[in-house]
């Protein structure tokens, strides 16, 4: 993954199959999901706030859609390929689409503070999506379609141009213009896209340790970019694990009959040292060449071979 291309080798013989040209991509966003046939791989596209999605081998087989008016800052793919979830620069909405056709699935809505989105995550069951983000609160998402849609009460509210309005009855030799005014209003009623709602997160969990929203140690270099943690979902459990670059691993866990209309604070469960830092640690000097004694020919040379 290079700033403005990404290259796609074999594995067998390290060639190059795609050459897939991106926008600035400075952090080097990627996605693969090889549990789908064939593969599938999500990038940022040329333009900005714009996602590619490619279909295995075949040039051919992709396409793009608009995912946010600002530029991509996460995006990942579940395991199937079939749902890609992406982050914008401001970090306050996430989205999921479709990857097959580009529909936006789930709106959702961290918080109205800006934030640099770290981590997506889903859980195997892609019931869930947690998103991590420099700010010291790691939120869950519930993706459930009976909360996503916006109901007819509130469609009226939100949108009330995307309803026309009744045509007005003309006499006569209008009627047939009447008809087909009704007929083009259907049609651009079934261009419409689905209003959604932005969904809350269903759970959260504080990091503890965080004084002032900064952690007592920071394992980062100067030159890191890393913004915040990294996130993953037990396999069948309802946990959530959670790399902070202070070195420790945090696991909290989530009840997954909590009220989706709701908002619970997730269960702290453990905390692991998984990595530290060395103060004392320094780069070793450079290798100095030692002198070696010639031998194998004459007496002296031996001599010398055999005391060194």
């Amino acid at each position: 993954v290079c700033e403005y291309v990404i290259y796609v080798y074999t594995s067998l013989d390290v060639k190059v199959i795609l050459h897939l040209d991106t926008g600035s991509n400075k952090l080097g966003l990627c996605a693969l999901a090889n549990g789908s046939e064939p593969w599938l791989l999500c990038c940022p596209a040329q333009n900005k706030g714009a996602i590619r999605i490619q279909c295995g081998s075949d040039a051919t087989a992709t396409h793009v859609f608009q995912a946010h008016q600002s530029g991509v800052a996460a995006l990942e793919l579940n395991a199937s390929g079939s749902l890609v979830a992406t982050a914008s620069e401001t970090g306050t909405v996430m989205k999921v689409f479709r990857t097959r056709d580009g529909e936006a699935l789930y709106r959702l809505r961290r918080s109205t503070r800006p934030a640099v989105i770290s981590s997506l995550a889903f859980r195997p069951d892609d019931c869930y999506l947690a998103v991590a983000s420099s700010s010291v609160t790691v939120h869950i998402f519930k993706l459930d379609n009976a909360t996503a849609e916006v109901d007819e009460k509130e469609k009226e509210n939100a949108s009330p141009a995307l309803e026309p309005s009744p045509d007005p009855k003309w006499p006569g030799p209008f009627s047939a213009l009447q008809t087909l005014q009704s007929k083009a209003a259907e049609a651009v009623r079934g261009l419409t896209p689905q209003l959604l709602v932005d969904l809350r997160s269903f759970g959260q969990f504080h990091l503890p340790d965080m004084d002032g929203g900064h952690p007592a140690v920071d394992t980062r270099s100067k030159q890191s970019n890393i913004a915040g943690p990294i996130l993953a979902f037990h396999k069948t459990e309802p946990r959530l694990y959670i790399l902070h670059y202070n070195g420790i691993l945090y696991e909290c866990s989530f009840q997954p009959d909590f009220d989706p209309k709701a908002t619970q604070e997730c269960s702290f469960v453990s905390a692991t040292t998984w990595f530290a830092t060395r103060p004392d640690f320094q780069v070793s000097k450079p290798i100095t060449e030692l002198k070696t004694e010639p031998g194998g020919e004459g007496e002296d040379g031996e001599d010398n071979a055999d005391a060194w």
